[in-house]
């Protein structure tokens, strides 16, 4: 009973030390996209976000389109720009797959969260697009950040501003690149987040994939007798990439909460209804 005990202690622990960054970066992004949609919808009426949505939409639905062919659910209806104002409603992906199958009912946590990823990689190519040398830099520090030492937090939180300080450049605000590359990275953040439906159909699937992981998890460390943060810095660096891409995005997505707020300001609130 004391091994069974510990091993679930040890599991436990495990999880709340790959999880805590992923579930941070999520609820991080889910408020500043509202504060973001809100501050515009706000000061000019739900079609402000048109704006933005026209980009930042079809990416998101994308994501989950490609998720579903992923996880082998059928697409059975896509719309990838269709705001509908009564429902709050930019586009919509309706699928299907069949019950029972261990693999298609996993694809539910994957297809509902995927506008997290797709976002993000989209952020990453647009930095790479209009500005190599930051994702050179931030890739030299995710390499430090990825060693999981003593000062990993501080070399994680470096990934995160990269974007900050090498776009701190003399001039560079009143260049039209800055803020080309600006709009379109509001685009995205600005819709990035899954819906209140995405979360739910995420949650079939999560009940199922996190008790099979979290047994998985338990009879590893009872067999092999692992510790907990060894366990947990292996997983996570190999999780660096995607780590990288996240922080990279949730940096650039505080730039724009930062400019949408500074920019609104000089506008009165005039409508008392929310973005969809």
């Amino acid at each position: 009973m004391g091994i069974v005990q510990s091993s679930v202690q040890a599991s436990l622990l495990f999880w709340a030390i790959v999880l805590l960054p992923m579930a941070g970066f999520a609820v991080a992004i889910h408020y500043l996209e509202h504060f973001i949609q809100s501050r515009m919808a706000s000061r000019f009426g739900w079609r402000s976000v048109l704006v933005t949505g026209w980009l930042g939409t079809p990416i998101h639905e994308l994501s989950h389109a490609a998720m579903c062919l992923l996880f082998r659910h059928r697409i059975d209806e896509i719309q990838l720009f269709d705001p509908d104002v009564r429902e709050g409603r930019l586009g919509f992906v309706r699928h299907s797959h069949r019950k029972g199958n261990l693999f298609e009912e996993a694809g539910n946590v994957f297809i509902g969260t995927a506008p997290l990823l797709g976002g993000s990689v989209v952020l990453l190519g647009l930095t790479l697009l209009f500005y190599p040398h930051v994702v050179s830099g931030i890739f030299a520090a995710v390499q430090q950040a990825a060693a999981f030492g003593d000062n990993s937090v501080a070399e994680l939180l470096t990934v995160v501003f990269t974007p900050f300080t090498a776009l701190n450049q003399a001039g560079e605000l009143f260049r039209p690149r800055f803020w080309i590359f600006a709009y379109l990275i509001t685009c995205v953040a600005a819709h990035m987040a899954p819906s209140r439906a995405d979360y739910q159909g995420a949650m079939r699937g999560l009940i199922m994939v996190g008790t099979l992981l979290f047994l998985a998890t338990v009879v590893v460390v009872a067999i092999f007798r692992s510790e907990p943060r060894p366990l947990a810095e292996s997983v996570l660096s190999f999780l660096a990439p995607l780590l990288t891409i996240s922080a990279v995005a949730l940096g650039l997505v505080v730039a724009c909460a930062i400019l949408v707020g500074l920019l609104t300001m000089i506008f009165p609130v005039r409508y008392g209804q929310r973005a969809g």
